[in-house]
């Protein structure tokens, strides 16, 4: 099995991205949904979550059973997408931001 290493300011991160991603779950439930997210087993997420495999399962389910989803491939897919879509309003909005100082500075880019 290979090791996940997270600092305390990654978890802290990835805990709030993930409340404000998934209101409608747990966050039990989402830690479970992110560790499946990498590909690792019910077995896996047990060991680095420190729960039985049996709660895992009931996490999962439940948060299927709240996305309405029918499938694991479905609630993977749902996860990333919801991840993807906020990096990518973050990066428009950089660079609108970077756009609106260039242009209030007088500054030319150099692309």
């Amino acid at each position: 099995m290979e090791t996940y290493e997270l600092s305390v300011t990654d978890c802290i991160n990835v805990t709030r991205l993930h409340l404000l991603l998934f209101p409608e779950l747990t966050e039990k439930e989402v830690d479970c949904i992110y560790w499946l997210s990498f590909g690792l087993s019910i077995r896996e997420i047990a060991n680095i979550t420190k729960v039985s495999e049996s709660m895992v399962k009931k996490r999962i389910k439940s948060a299927v059973d709240k996305l309405g989803v029918v499938n694991l491939i479905n609630l993977k897919l749902i996860y990333h997408n919801r991840v993807q879509n906020y990096h990518l309003k973050q990066v428009f909005e950089t660079n609108r931001l970077l756009s609106l100082l260039v242009s209030s500075s007088n500054i030319i880019p150099l692309a």
